[in-house]
């Protein structure tokens, strides 16, 4: 009876210490685990910081392209009003030319020549 206890003894003790043995890996486990974690969690909280920062960068670059289009938009009308009054002067240049040539033609209906001697009599 007592080598029967001492045996079962001896086996409690192994499967204490196979328990012990396995929570030990368990404790180690854990240990890795909340090291990586931490690694995680900074590594999110860096890229947090990065996405944060992209999107005001992203948000100065839309209002800067928001001004640059009203801009754009300014100057075109500009170039339109210009192109507009350029038309006009040539139309007015071409009216001009126009006249001219009516009253050249007149003169010369008229038989007049301007570059005559005869005019200094």
């Amino acid at each position: 009876m007592v080598d029967t206890r001492n045996q079962e003894i001896e086996i409690l003790n192994a499967t204490i210490a196979q328990h012990v043995a396995t929570i030990d890996t368990c404790n180690a486990n854990i240990a890795q685990l909340q090291k990586t974690l931490n690694t995680l969690t900074a590594q999110c909280a860096s890229l947090q910081a990065q996405c944060d920062d992209l999107t005001q960068r992203l948000q100065n670059r839309i209002v800067e392209i928001e001004g640059l289009n009203h801009d754009k938009a300014l100057l075109d009308q500009r170039i339109a009003a210009l192109t507009q009054e350029n038309q006009g002067l040539k139309a007015d240049k071409v009216g001009l030319e126009t006249t001219l040539q009516t009253k050249n033609a007149t003169i010369d209906d008229l038989g007049i020549n301007l570059n005559n001697s005869n005019l200094d009599r």
